[in-house]
């Protein structure tokens, strides 16, 4: 797999995301959906 890096920021935080980390982010959407949603952009 290839190992991909993405940054979202809104100027005061930013948020990093690493594929290779991600391995369950399905439990990240049914456990905090408020937080993590998919179907928006960043």
């Amino acid at each position: 797999m290839k190992e991909v890096t993405k940054e979202y920021t809104n100027g005061e935080v930013t948020i990093v995301w690493q594929n290779a980390l991600c391995t369950h982010s399905a439990n990240c959407v049914k456990g905090l959906p408020e937080v993590f949603r998919p179907r928006e952009n960043p």
